[in-house]
């Protein structure tokens, strides 16, 4: 994805657009907000079209659902920080409200009637950090969860359930990193009105069929060097890292009684670079090596792959 914010001058209205690709669905996004933080708590409101291709139940089998969806989205959040010694404390709860209307619904070739619904969701995070010096990859003790519940408003089956949590440890060095993650969705197949798929699934492969999925992730990375070039007064090489992992995953599809694991470890080269003197920007080569097999990829037991995150 990509987005491009702009805050006014006391840092109280923001408004955001952007767009990319879903790679769990295999579908592109465009998105649009506004938020207001003048009057606390912080109200925003988006908007965004989506051309999806999502898992469903059909008659006793698992089936391809194509369409096109439209979300108008508002919400409330209160955003609090304290700072306590030398660690940050966050805590953040947030409600909101969704209106999707889908169009052009396709199912194993047969078209469907446009359908509208509505869905509620309420979230809640909260996080304690020690504050990371410059060399630090990350922070040296924290941790961090997350819970979001979401359901159809009119329809008290079709629900959705996202939790996660994340350890921070110091490493066997001053600025090595050491992470556990622990993370779960669950949002039944049969479910005639499935939300956005942005689970972040065991790397290396693709994203699997499933009514429930649990996660487990440990990465180790500490710092190869510092370069400390620019090239034209374009992009600052600051640090190049390597970053090892393990993934562990289970998936499953409870009409079927069906369970499978994903597990894949790896290494990560990341180098941390200053776009125009002003953006921090991280691009990195991840190599996958799977030590289950893909059913959506079988015979593939290496994965390569690129990645780049620009941003404040």
């Amino acid at each position: 994805s990509i987005n491009f914010r702009f805050n006014n001058y006391l840092n109280d209205v923001s408004l955001l657009f952007g767009g990319g690709s879903n790679t769990n669905e295999g579908g592109s996004y465009y998105n649009a907000g506004v938020q207001f933080g003048k009057w606390y708590p912080v109200i925003s409101f988006n908007v965004i079209q989506s051309f999806r291709t999502v898992d469903f139940w059909l008659n006793n089998k698992i089936v391809d659902q194509d369409f096109d969806e439209l979300k108008l989205g508002a919400s409330v959040s209160v955003p609090l920080k304290w700072l306590k010694s030398n660690y940050q404390i966050s805590f953040s709860p947030s409600i909101g409200f969704n209106h999707h209307f889908n169009s052009n619904i396709e199912v194993e070739g047969l078209d469907f009637a446009d359908e509208t619904f509505n869905t509620g969701n309420a979230s809640i995070s909260f996080g304690i950090a020690r504050r990371t010096a410059l060399q630090n990859i990350s922070t040296r003790f924290g941790f961090s969860t997350s819970l979001a519940y979401l359901r159809n408003v009119e329809t008290i089956d079709n629900e959705k359930i996202n939790a996660s949590g994340t350890l921070f440890l110091p490493g066997l060095a001053r600025n090595h990193s050491l992470r556990f993650t622990a993370s779960y969705q669950k949002e039944l197949l049969k479910n005639s009105l499935q939300t956005t798929d942005q689970f972040e699934y065991v790397r290396g492969f693709e994203a699997p069929t499933n009514d429930e999925f649990l996660k487990f992730s440990t990465d180790y990375s500490f710092t190869l060097l510092y370069p400390d070039r620019g090239i034209w007064g374009m992009t600052y090489f600051k640090r190049i890292r390597l970053n090892l992992f393990y993934d562990f995953g289970q998936a499953k599809i409870i009409r079927y009684e069906y369970v499978r694991h994903y597990q894949s470890t790896g290494a990560e080269l990341l180098l941390d670079n200053t776009l125009l003197n002003a953006f921090p920007m991280t691009f990195g080569f991840r190599g996958s090596y799977l030590i289950d097999e893909d059913p959506k990829n079988p015979g593939v037991s290496f994965v390569p792959s690129i990645f780049i995150c620009i941003g404040l």
